[in-house]
């Protein structure tokens, strides 16, 4: 199956050994910016500028992945974690 999306999903960055993810910026009505990562369900933020609004999505996809660690790792505990490629 071929993935047809405007929207590559994450990948891990050779050169800095972290993962990258695409996210959506757009400029609202009354000036700030809101931004939001369509490969994490729930994962928005928003910011008075464009640069602010990009730190605090980064923050929020850091806090978002933490929150899946912990989640997973309880999981892990009742039955097995394994991986699939797709």
């Amino acid at each position: 199956m071929r993935y047809n999306s405007v929207w590559t999903p994450p990948y891990r960055d050779r050169t800095m050994g972290r993962m990258k993810y695409q996210v959506l910026l757009l400029r609202e009505r009354d000036g700030r910016w809101s931004v939001s990562c369509p490969a994490l369900p729930g994962c928005h933020s928003w910011g008075e500028t464009r640069k602010e609004a990009l730190a605090h999505i980064r923050e929020a996809i850091e806090g978002y992945l933490e929150e899946i660690d912990s989640r997973l790792a309880r999981e892990a505990r009742r039955g097995r974690v394994v991986e699939i490629r797709v």
